[in-house]
């Protein structure tokens, strides 16, 4: 082979690997959250850990969607989800984005989070709870993860009903009457 072959054959292998590197994949998974109004005997709020391995520079949208909780299309859940770095810090919080599939029964919409850009390496966490005192009581949810593909692959429930809220919600937007 010649210089120039040689050349052009490793570009392409580069080209490969950056689209690689870019593949996107989605992933659904299906769960409840107690109430936010029953409290661990720590004072702390309980609800779903999903953890996952991320890179700095890994973009992702989360989005959290209600499920039927009634049998009449309708949620008992006003979802909230908080994206905590590996440090344990606060990067992003959803609330009230979107309209969610099944409305929750106490007039709140769903959380989404879009094109979060990760800056830290290392496990983070997406914290699922309910907002508590809104009149919803609990319910399930199906959250959806998109991103580098073994980012979602890496997406494992960590702690299911435990207590997650270590993190003040006053970056949330506050609700009417809370």
């Amino acid at each position: 082979m010649d210089r120039k072959a040689v050349v052009a054959f490793v570009c392409c292998l580069a080209m490969v690997g950056v689209v690689q590197a870019q593949v996107q994949d989605i992933r659904t998974v299906l769960q409840t959250v107690p109430p936010a109004d029953v409290f661990h005997p720590s004072g702390l709020i309980q609800g779903d850990l999903w953890v996952f391995d991320g890179r700095a520079g890994d973009v992702i949208d989360i989005r959290l969607d209600t499920r039927d909780d009634n049998n009449d299309s309708t949620s008992n859940l006003d979802p909230i989800l908080l994206l905590r770095r590996p440090d344990g810090s606060l990067l992003a919080a959803g609330d009230d984005e979107v309209d969610c599939s099944r409305p929750p029964v106490c007039g709140f919409r769903c959380p989404l989070l879009t094109g979060v850009a990760l800056d830290q390496t290392g496990v983070w966490s997406i914290a699922v709870r309910d907002f508590g005192g809104s009149g919803c009581l609990s319910g399930g949810y199906n959250l959806n993860v998109i991103g580098p593909q073994r980012l979602v692959r890496s997406l494992t429930l960590g702690l299911d009903d435990g207590t997650v809220q270590q993190i003040d919600i006053h970056p949330l937007q506050q609700k009417a009457g809370q």
